[in-house]
């Protein structure tokens, strides 16, 4: 304020203007203080103080201009006469009055007159009492910079539109202010034109921003006002319309709002919320997919000791965990491949993988180690196990990926993902377990199975 001041008031009230701020900073020193920081109480005081200022400032260009205003023809001869026929001219009074007479001279001397009148600390205390109590969104500062983020979201690709406050703002402003050129000279339509586009703004001061929300309260339909911003201005809204749902660009808009409030803090601090269905599913998605992530991490860990501890042996516990790596792998690879989406059903089923995926292994590891210990050779092993024990593997996984075939019929998506996500599942731990756990129990058949003597081979023609 004691800035603002000295640029409007010191220039032509110097003397005026310091015992004016040594009244700001004699409050200055109340408000800081706890039992005396009422802002009300503040202001009133310094308007009742402004007053008596503006009347040591005021009276003597009022009484001026009364003067001036009933002054004989004859004294406003030249700027001499009139200096003569005042009874108390200040010396501000003739700066630019040289070379004028008769009325032109008393126009140009009440027009001193008036700007000295227009300097009232007590209007420009009830400007700044209205500007600095403003809340946010009636602020034009505030306003301006909703304004520019608008556009700037407004100019993303990913963006079809976007609104605020600040358009009907704008808008009631230009239409109050609206001049018809239809009833003006054609030399003078060029500057009605000019006038109107400079209208369609934010109104310079808290004050006239105020005054024109008044006008929009006003309007049958106000309460579609109050979907922008809320009744205390105080919180706005910016709509966003989308040209896509998906929530890659969601996020990509997400990041540059965030980039454009980094590099330009909005004038009043303040906190920045997302709402509508599409950031709600950007959200959900996050936090679905770290959710999953961690829950398939820790199953798989968990899964893993499980093995080691039902084998009492690590190896055949990371033996166990091959067919279920390689399944998910797979499956989700051909997932992204694809492109289909990560949706809830993906996400649900991922920890299905791992239960479906592991039962194929610890069945042929655990009658591969039966059957080690009956035989004794890993050749005449390896040809029972594709006998009855893979044939009933096939068979399970068979069956089972044929039941669930049958939802790839059903109307819902959802229930289609599912069904052809368990079929594909159940294959490929089938396949995964009969021939890559297979090929790795022979090649690592000195470990797993500790016999007396040397192990032997597997002919190649025979398996």
């Amino acid at each position: 304020m004691a800035a603002i001041a000295r640029q409007r008031f010191a220039a032509r009230l110097p003397e005026q203007t310091e015992r004016f701020i040594a009244l700001l900073d004699a409050r200055r020193a109340e408000y800081r203080a706890l039992d005396t920081c009422d802002p009300d109480r503040n202001f009133d005081d310094l308007i009742g103080a402004a007053e008596q200022l503006d009347q040591a400032v005021i009276a003597p260009w009022i009484a001026l201009g009364d003067e001036i205003n009933y002054l004989e023809p004859a004294a406003l001869a030249s700027p001499a006469t009139l200096r003569a026929s005042l009874s108390n001219p200040p010396a501000g009074l003739f700066q630019d009055l040289a070379g004028l007479s008769g009325e032109a001279l008393r126009e140009a001397a009440l027009a001193i007159t008036d700007q000295y009148t227009g300097l009232s600390f007590a209007r420009f205390l009830h400007a700044m009492r209205a500007e600095i109590t403003a809340p946010p969104f009636k602020q034009p500062a505030m306003l301006r910079w909703t304004g520019r983020l608008q556009e700037h979201l407004a100019a993303l690709p990913k963006v079809g539109k976007a609104g605020s406050v600040v358009n009907a703002l704008k808008k009631a402003a230009y239409e109050l202010q609206y001049i018809d050129p239809a009833g003006v000279p054609d030399e003078l339509r060029a500057e009605v034109a000019r006038k109107n586009a400079a209208n369609d703004q934010v109104p310079k001061s808290a004050a006239a921003c105020g005054q024109v929300f008044i006008q929009l309260e006003g309007m049958k339909n106000k309460d579609n006002l109050f979907h922008l911003v809320t009744r205390d201005y105080r919180r706005a809204n910016i709509w966003l319309q989308l040209t896509s749902g998906d929530n890659i660009d969601m996020a990509s808009v997400v990041k540059a709002t965030e980039a454009f409030i980094t590099a330009n803090p909005p004038p009043v601090p303040m906190r920045v919320r997302w709402a509508g269905l599409n950031y709600l599913n950007v959200v959900w998605q996050d936090k679905m997919v770290a959710g999953m992530l961690s829950a398939l991490g820790g199953s798989f860990l968990v899964v893993l000791l499980m093995m080691t501890l039902l084998f009492r042996s690590p190896l055949y516990g990371l033996l166990a965990m091959v067919p279920l790596s390689v399944t998910i792998t797979l499956i989700y690879g051909l997932v992204g491949w694809i492109g289909k989406d990560y949706d809830m059903p993906i996400a649900v089923l991922s920890s299905l993988t791992l239960g479906l995926s592991v039962d194929f292994a610890i069945h042929f590891l655990q009658r591969a180690r039966e059957l080690q210990k009956r035989l004794g050779d890993w050749s005449r092993v390896i040809q029972e196990m594709f006998k009855e024990p893979a044939l009933a593997i096939s068979r399970n996984a068979i069956i089972i990926s044929l039941g669930f075939l049958p939802l790839l019929l059903a109307p819902l998506v959802p229930y289609r993902t599912v069904g052809i996500f368990l079929a594909t599942i159940m294959a490929v731990s089938w396949l995964a377990t009969l021939f890559i756990l297979a090929a790795l129990v022979t090649a690592l058949q000195k470990w797993l199975f500790k016999t007396n003597g040397t192990p032997s081979r597997v002919a190649p023609s025979r398996v």
